[in-house]
């Protein structure tokens, strides 16, 4: 009997101790001691009694910079109020800021860098723990061997399709890719017509005085001409030479045993295949004839490949040549 009136008399003492009828703060914060426990690894704080910031590695998502500092290692102390002997008030790697003059990064903050900044076109930036920049995130770059339209005008031995020298406007050439994947043109060359009157002048021993020269097309480094000796009408012959603009030398292609038309400039150059095309002619004196009115003439289709230097006659219809 003695034992229940204990109880009971217990159960009537806690009931008149609740703090929103008391108003006695004290007697509340005596019995949240029981779970007010610093070192627990729980960070309470309940603006009444407890007032812990931290509790042991626990920072409850604390950092130096939440005090007003630039960065550095926060800690908790023994009674669980934060410790800030190790933050840091001066510039380090890991304050989110670049401020100094060794930091590419900082976190996050990149400032103006991107991959483009590193010659790449796509992929993200990262920021290492010693606050040096990461480019294993970019891709594609000047150099990769994948012409990217648009950002490049070429890309290693990669070209545009149908860019080369003469679509440039140059006679001829090898255009190649730079470095900084931009066409280079250095290697183009432009030749102009040559002086057909110093051609003229470069006569062949033995060939005669009586010439007629006529310029037919260049390939660097050849200018070529054909020379028509019109001195013998009933033997006439023209000879295709070339000539070294860098040696200064002169040579003999071909001797065809036709006359060169006086007229016009009688040939093509096809660019599909590098070569001239070039009419001669052939004519025939009848017995009686004493002018040109009377001669027959015959045109011959020739083809002279410019790299390779070789004359071939193109099998045609004969057509009569007024």
């Amino acid at each position: 009997m003695r034992l229940w009136c204990l109880v009971l008399g217990l159960l009537m003492l806690l009931s008149s101790c609740d703090d929103n009828s008391s108003g006695n703060n004290e007697d509340y914060c005596d019995r949240m001691v029981y779970t007010c426990v610093c070192g627990d690894g729980v960070v309470h704080n309940d603006l009444k009694c407890c007032f812990e910031e931290c509790d042991g590695e626990n920072l409850d998502g604390l950092t130096c910079t939440d005090f007003g500092y630039m960065g550095g290692e926060l800690s908790c102390g023994e009674f669980c109020y934060v410790d800030l002997s190790r933050c840091e008030n001066h510039p380090i790697c890991g304050d989110t800021l670049i401020n100094q003059e060794e930091e590419q990064c900082d976190g996050t903050n990149f400032g103006d860098t991107t991959c483009l900044t590193y010659g790449f076109y796509q992929g993200e930036l990262s920021c290492r723990k010693d606050c040096q920049v990461d480019t294993s995130g970019c891709s594609e770059y000047c150099g990769d061997g994948i012409f990217q339209e648009g950002v490049e005008s070429c890309d290693t031995t990669h070209m545009p399709d149908g860019v080369t020298c003469r679509s440039l406007g140059y006679s001829d050439g090898t255009l190649r890719c730079s470095n900084d994947c931009r066409l280079d043109s250095s290697q183009c060359y432009t030749l102009p017509d040559p002086d057909i009157g110093l051609i003229a002048c470069n006569l062949v021993p033995g060939m005669g005085s009586d010439i007629y020269t006529k310029y037919i097309g260049a390939y660097y480094p050849y200018v070529y001409w054909l020379a028509y000796n019109k001195a013998d009408k009933y033997n006439p012959y023209s000879t295709l030479y070339s000539f070294d603009i860098e040696t200064k030398t002169r040579n003999v292609l071909s001797a065809l045993p036709y006359a060169s038309p006086f007229r016009a400039r009688n040939f093509v150059f096809r660019l599909e295949d590098g070569g001239v095309y070039f009419t001669l002619i052939e004519w025939e004196i009848p017995g009686g004839c004493t002018d040109q009115s009377c001669y027959t003439h015959t045109a011959h289709l020739f083809r002279l490949g410019m790299t390779s230097q070789v004359v071939e006659e193109i099998p045609s219809t004969a057509l009569e040549s007024e």
